[in-house]
């Protein structure tokens, strides 16, 4: 008789097999695109003048990689739970900080709310907590920039709260969203509305897209109109910042600040020029916009107002194309998580993107988010999207179904590690950019040497550091002359020699630098400043008005140069000086 075959005892559990999708192939250029990232920041804290104030922002950074890394870590098993709970978490944390928004505000200024209805409840809210009002506040446009990152992630606690029908749990949930809506609508920070508009819109048709088995016509026009959206973003943008015209009604549509976003953005573009490879350093924004845009004594502003800008600024044009490719690789991520995902994951992944999105609608008016102590926060989405990709593929290796699927997703891999450093790369091959190279390092050095010393009132202006020789210029200046010799036309070295030598008393020389800075750049704010200081005191005082006419010096510019003349007793300059402020003043 034949025996039967022993039969196993311990049955395994089936497993569920996963077919590796482009998906797979994200995660190596995600982690590449961060590691670049953050030796952008690394290479910002050697740029800065202020070390400490540069560390504490270091800090900050690797705070918000370990939170995203803890996300992720946290979600390495059960991820729907994971995320459904560190999303009730921050919707927590997030309804504190609205609280403390609500109560500290001083509801009772004029123009605190643009709605009367919400004016009235801000004025009921701060006669009832005045105690309250005297503790240090929150920045309106950091409160609502905050509040539209975490309000999707608070919804996955919703859902799945709602999904396991912990009643008590959603519930409460769904109160902290309205108190979070609440304090989004008392922000008054048009910014942040418009992300969450982007979001509201974004996010549904996000999750319906990639519902399977729906293959509809409306879904290509739909993805047409997304992509014709960002473009059309990133287009407006530019024409606002490059054309005259387009910046001219933009400004009388919008500008209700102290000084128009158009023009700043305009003015921070001889900025990101200056400091193209390195930034000019991890938390020293105010003094470097103060020292070589505005020509002004003290701090006047912090950021530039603009999210992409502001990291340009601060860690050059390779921090912001490695910040771009982490926001494209991680959007890629999400749509492969909805696209192969259950139900959950793809409403998961479309209040990721709804958080993302609105973070970057926002930044294209604010970046003080990003400018301040809680930046952490803005890495929080980026770890909700890779806790979902991982989730998906896990660590351990897992075959495609095919040759083709794994030589695709081999590409995929390839060349999106590839793809930044490519770029940055092009960034020092490009022509003229040894020129840019030895103008940055230039920039770096007047900025190290002149900002880690100079502190108001100590020192009036930063012309007196140069002019009596406490710093030592010499290295900058080779920089500058090297640049020059390499490429003539260099405009960073031209304006910033022409700064120096007018402040050194060396006006002839100075003039020529600028007239050259001019004729290349004509539109730079500091060099129309400066050169037209130059022929006021020459007696030219028809061309100085004349360059001075479009520049807003209502921080009182103009006078401060009058009282350096006088101050080092040129008086001959200071009179001529005087006298062609008063023209510009009386046109």
């Amino acid at each position: 008789m034949t025996q039967a075959a022993p039969s196993n005892a311990r049955q395994s559990k089936p497993q569920v097999e996963i077919n590796p999708t482009v998906g797979s192939g994200l995660l190596y250029p995600i982690l590449t695109a961060s590691a670049i990232y953050f030796i952008t920041v690394i290479v910002g804290v050697w740029a800065a003048p202020d070390r400490s104030a540069a560390f504490n922002r270091l800090m900050l950074f690797m705070l918000g990689f370990v939170v995203a890394g803890g996300i992720v870590w946290g979600a390495r098993t059960r991820v729907e739970t994971a995320l459904g709970s560190i999303g009730l978490f921050f919707g927590f944390l997030a309804v504190l900080l609205t609280f403390h928004f609500l109560v500290t505000t001083n509801w009772a200024e004029s123009g605190a709310v643009r709605l009367p209805l919400f004016g009235q409840i801000g004025l009921w809210i701060h006669n009832n907590t005045r105690t309250w009002s005297e503790m240090q506040n929150l920045q309106k446009n950091i409160t609502g920039g905050i509040l539209v990152i975490l309000f999707p992630l608070t919804l996955t606690g919703s859902v799945w709260a709602w999904s396991r029908r912990y009643l008590v749990i959603f519930s409460i949930s769904i109160v902290m969203l309205c108190l979070m809506l609440f304090g989004l609508i008392m922000s008054v920070s048009r910014g942040a509305w418009l992300g969450f508009a982007f979001a509201i819109v974004f996010a549904p048709y996000f999750y319906w897209r990639f519902e399977p088995g729906n293959r509809s016509i409306f879904k290509w026009i739909g993805d047409f109109l997304a992509v014709a959206t960002v473009g059309l973003l990133i287009y407006g943008f530019y024409l606002v910042i490059t054309v005259p015209q387009y910046s001219d009604y933009m400004n009388a549509a919008f500008n209700t600040s102290k000084i128009s976003r158009i023009d700043l953005w305009r003015d921070s573009l001889s900025l990101i020029q200056d400091y193209w490879y390195t930034g000019s350093g991890l938390g020293s924004t105010d003094m470097v916009y103060s020292s070589y845009v505005f020509s002004l004594h003290v701090p006047f502003l912090t950021h530039a107002h603009n999210l992409f800008m502001q990291i340009a600024i601060e860690q050059g044009v390779p921090g912001l194309i490695a910040f771009v490719s982490v926001t494209i690789f991680t959007i890629l991520s999400l749509i492969d998580t909805a696209r192969h995902g259950d139900q959950t994951v793809r409403f998961y992944s479309a209040c990721v993107l709804a958080s993302i999105v609105a973070m970057l609608i926002h930044g294209i008016v604010e970046s003080n988010l990003y400018a301040y102590q809680l930046v952490p926060v803005m890495f929080l989405p980026f770890g909700f999207a890779l806790a979902l990709l991982l989730s998906r593929y896990g660590t351990s290796r897992i075959e495609p179904a095919s040759v083709r699927d794994k030589v695709v997703i081999q590409r995929v891999a390839v060349f999106g590690t590839l793809f930044p450093s490519v770029v940055i790369g092009l960034l020092f091959i490009w022509p003229g950019s040894m020129a840019t190279l030895q103008a940055n390092l230039g920039a770096v050095a007047q900025t190290r040497a002149e900002l880690a010393v100079y502190v108001w009132p100590e020192w009036p202006l930063q012309d007196e550091l140069r002019r009596m020789h406490v710093v030592d210029l010499s290295n900058a200046i080779r920089h500058y002359k090297t640049a020059l010799a390499l490429n003539p036309d260099n405009v960073t070295a031209l304006r910033r020699l022409g700064q120096i030598e007018i402040s050194m008393g060396d006006y002839d020389t100075a003039q020529q630098h600028l007239e050259a800075a001019y004729r290349i750049a004509p539109h730079q704010r500091a060099t129309r400043q400066m050169l037209g200081e130059l022929y006021a005191i020459s007696g030219n005082t028809t061309e100085a008005v004349k360059l001075w006419q479009p520049l807003d010096v209502g921080q009182q510019q103009l006078d401060i140069r009058y009282w350096w003349y006088a101050h080092i007793e040129a008086d001959e300059q200071a009179t001529l000086i005087k006298q062609a402020v008063t023209q510009f003043e009386n046109q």
